[in-house]
């Protein structure tokens, strides 16, 4: 996941503790190198727990990052609402 935005909106919509973001970024920053259970089990050794774990998971193994931006925005935004099509543009424009 090359957006550090969309993973800032992962962890959010996961309950990452603040004090945890760094933690679970190096842990993810793995996932090209490791399996995802071995990320895991360094997010669990970092402190989180094993329900953000697997949250963060959901969306972290998604194909692409198309995938994951349309699960959070869907969570986040009702799709016929005018948030959504505001946030859509935005994120469009500074893309």
């Amino acid at each position: 996941m090359n957006d550090r935005r969309i993973l800032d909106g992962v962890f959010a919509v996961c309950g990452c503790p603040d004090d945890k973001f760094r933690s679970a970024c190096s842990a993810v920053d793995k996932l090209d190198k490791l399996p995802w259970e071995d990320v895991r089990a360094e997010m669990l050794d970092k402190g989180l727990t094993d329900e953000t774990a697997d949250k963060i998971g959901t969306y972290v193994q998604l194909a692409g990052v198309f995938s994951c931006f349309t699960v959070l925005v869907v969570r986040w935004f009702p799709p016929d609402s005018l948030s959504f099509i505001a946030f859509s543009l935005e994120l469009g424009t500074q893309a």
